[in-house]
């Protein structure tokens, strides 16, 4: 009688581990393993002389320690910008930084070349509704623009590239 009382209770105690270890989980989530959005976008300036149709910081061999750039609002963080120096390459002569583009708002950006002259980007990032369950909405940047100088503005990837006649 010992025997078949403990061989029902240890039987008993097994099923209750069984079905409460057993339980379903809930379907995986897609999103979890979502890791990044993408390349923050970067801005490329290519300031033209105009009078002499060349690519200032190119022919006056400016270096990017007397170039300021300032954003608005100050509480943005930037890293200094950066020229690219590859003959052949349309970016040739460009600045390059990256701007604000994960959240809402007028940003604009005041660049001064020592002993050239300045101009000011300025931009804003407008919320998207998106069909993409991991990602409801995105941030678009709209009506990029140079408000002191006549530009070009084309945009390759996540690039804007400017040119701006100084």
């Amino acid at each position: 009688m010992k025997k078949v009382r403990l061989t029902y209770m240890l039987s008993l105690t097994f099923l209750f581990a069984l079905a409460a270890g057993c339980k379903k989980s809930s379907a995986p989530n897609p999103c979890d393993d979502i890791l990044s959005e993408g390349m923050p976008t970067q801005v490329g300036f290519i300031f033209i002389d105009k009078q002499t149709n060349e690519n200032i910081l190119l022919s006056k061999n400016i270096d990017t320690s007397v170039i300021t750039i300032t954003p608005l609002p100050l509480d943005i963080n930037l890293s200094r910008g950066v020229i690219v120096k590859q003959p052949g390459s349309p970016m040739n002569g460009a600045l390059m930084f990256t701007i604000v583009d994960q959240k809402e708002g007028t940003f604009k950006y005041k660049i001064d070349i020592a002993g050239v002259g300045s101009t000011t980007l300025s931009y804003t990032n407008k919320k998207v509704q998106t069909d993409n369950k991991c990602k409801a909405y995105d941030i678009n940047i709209a009506d990029p623009k140079i408000d002191d100088h006549p530009f070009i503005v084309t945009k390759t990837g996540s690039r804007l590239i400017f040119k701006v006649t100084l």
